[in-house]
């Protein structure tokens, strides 16, 4: 019942990433890859789960700053059409970058459970 009214509420209103305990975990295989500097070479799923596990995380969110609307409208259409174009796959590289300089790793192990 309750997926059924999960449906109805995506069919209506579009998909809107929970913020809070509903969030995706990041595995440490995909914080391998962004370790050893792949994030460039990340599938267009991968690349969701991880935008989608910044935008659910309060101290992950909070270097994204204005970035988050654009991220959120980007997971709700991957969602709809589960493909990114190239453009917004480098904008999201972009904003990745420039909100995390130093060590995307780090902070993901760091506040990852």
């Amino acid at each position: 019942m309750t997926d059924l009214l999960y449906r109805l509420r995506v069919w209506l209103f579009g998909y809107t990433p929970s913020h809070g305990g509903g969030a995706r975990r990041i595995g440490t295989a995909l914080i391998d890859r962004i370790a050893h500097g792949h994030l460039q070479e990340l599938t267009d799923d991968e690349l969701m789960s991880l935008v989608e596990y910044l935008i659910t995380n309060r101290p992950l969110r909070r270097p994204l700053r204005g970035n988050t609307r654009f991220l959120d409208s980007v997971a709700a259409r991957y969602h709809r059409k589960p493909q990114i174009s190239t453009k917004q796959r480098q904008a999201i590289l972009n904003i990745l970058e420039r909100a995390y300089p130093h060590n995307l790793a780090a902070e993901l192990r760091r506040f990852s459970s």
